[in-house]
């Protein structure tokens, strides 16, 4: 019995603490002639926290941790855009959010090359991003292809359908590569993985 009233004490206490961050944020998504954006994706960078706006192109997140953040706004036809947001608890914050035609703007680019997802532009190393358009209409099919295109780079095959990659003359021939190389997630070179 005792066991029973400290778990529900200890429930009682969570959710107290949670309901005090009452921070909430809302906002609204035009374009550049105000008429309103249905169906923007909405993401503060780093976190689970996602929305859609909705008809009247609004959308809000509610406790929302107090904390500094990168938002990306989404939306098919519009470049992408990245807005600073810094929370405080128990706060509102209301934002109107213009997005440019994609044929205005370029989008912005967001790496995880530092194992945190932040903007390309701030990311202090040497990085060669492409899009999925890019990698089309550069007709890229293979990783050995890419050497062409990122500057530093080479890809050879050493005769068994392997390809080891080099970046600035750092290769190895070995199955233990000195350079990894992943494509969606999934490490290439292994004894068992071969492009």
């Amino acid at each position: 019995m005792m066991k029973f009233f400290s778990s529900f004490l200890l429930i009682i206490f969570y959710l107290s603490v949670a309901a005090q961050n009452n921070t909430t944020i809302t906002g609204k998504i035009t374009d550049q002639e105000h008429t309103i954006v249905a169906g923007a994706t909405i993401y503060l960078l780093n976190t689970n926290i996602s929305a859609l706006s909705d008809a009247a192109g609004s959308f809000s997140f509610r406790n929302v941790p107090a904390g500094n953040y990168i938002a990306l706004i989404n939306a098919i036809g519009f470049a992408v855009q990245q807005i600073q947001v810094n929370t405080f608890k128990n706060s509102n914050y209301d934002y109107t959010i213009v997005l440019e035609e994609q044929v205005n703007n370029l989008d912005d680019i967001i790496v995880s090359t530092q194992k945190k997802e932040e903007a390309l532009q701030e990311v202090p190393v040497s990085i060669t991003a492409l899009s999925s358009k890019q990698i089309s209409e550069y007709r890229l099919w293979d990783t050995k292809e890419l050497t062409a295109i990122a500057p530093n780079t080479y890809a050879s095959n050493p005769g068994d359908a392997r390809n080891i990659t080099s970046i600035r003359g750092i290769v190895t021939t070995s199955y233990d590569p000195a350079v990894a190389t992943y494509i969606d997630g999934v490490n290439q070179f292994s004894l068992d993985t071969y492009i």
